[in-house]
């Protein structure tokens, strides 16, 4: 019987590191259940297995089991980015195959397998990791997606990677630049979709627009500050002096103006002699 590769492992201050739990088939149960670990020894130097006495937590069942990790080989990796090359040694399981134009297990999932050199000096379009002498890969950009940003009257542009399964429809939000950016229209099968909730898987695509708002409507300026507060001075001038119910500033009434005469010209006063 044996054990999950990936045990949950825990401290003891008396016999250090030990393993706790872990995934075990239960041949009561006939299928692979968590396990408590009674009693684990180390297998031969060298090989990394594990044997011991385990008690399943679904049923009970105390058994024995045997444990021991898939076996590996090295093989050579050369990495080609635009126009570096770069050569490594990489540890894949035995018995994996695998093919020209796949991916590599368990590694950078941008890398792409272009050619593989087999041991024997022969070139294959698909051999099992114990055969292959060199693989040769590139590292592909993650797809992505053009993305104007509409600030104003001003429109930027950039690209947004996404990942397979993404979905891009008007109303929802993106992070781009660290910050979240609202999805007004999106450009997809030669036209541009503008109603709320309107959206298309990330590969049909061809280019989303964003603003920093929710709203405003499209062409406007973004609501991005507030409204300006009048200042001290010109708050005196507009209230001092009155309340919201008087009708203004009080002013001293002055001297009736002379009388004229009929014409419009002012009457004459005569100094007595």
């Amino acid at each position: 019987m044996k054990a999950d590769p990936d045990p949950e492992v825990r401290g003891d201050a008396s016999t250090g590191v030990h393993i706790a739990s872990a995934q075990i088939y239960c041949e009561s149960c006939r299928r692979t259940t968590p396990h408590r670990i009674l009693r684990a020894v180390p297998g031969r130097a060298g090989t990394g297995a594990l044997r011991g006495i385990a008690r399943c937590k679904e049923c009970r069942l105390t058994h024995p089991f045997d444990s021991a990790p898939d076996p590996v080989v090295e093989v050579k990796l050369v990495v080609s980015e635009h126009d570096q090359s770069t050569r490594s040694v990489v540890t894949l399981p035995r018995r994996r195959r695998l093919l020209v134009g796949s991916g590599l297990p368990s590694m950078d999932p941008s890398l792409r397998v272009r050619r593989i050199d087999l041991l024997n000096g022969r070139r294959g379009t698909d051999a099992r990791t114990e055969e292959i002498g060199t693989i040769w890969a590139t590292r592909e950009a993650p797809p992505s997606v053009k993305v104007s940003i509409v600030i104003g009257r001003l429109t930027r542009t950039t690209r947004l990677p996404y990942s397979p399964g993404a979905r891009f429809e008007v109303g929802g939000s993106v992070i781009i630049e660290g910050r979240p950016l609202w999805i007004s229209a999106v450009r997809a099968r030669a036209h541009t979709w503008r109603l709320w909730g309107e959206g298309f898987p990330a590969e049909e695509v061809e280019r989303i627009y964003v603003r920093k708002t929710e709203m405003p409507p499209a062409g406007n300026r973004d609501w991005s500050r507030e409204r300006d507060t009048p200042s001290d001075v010109a708050r005196e001038r507009s209230t001092a002096g009155r309340s919201r119910s008087s009708p203004g500033r009080r002013t001293a009434r002055t001297s009736p103006r002379d009388r004229t005469a009929g014409s419009g010209a002012p009457l004459q006063r005569s100094r007595p002699s």
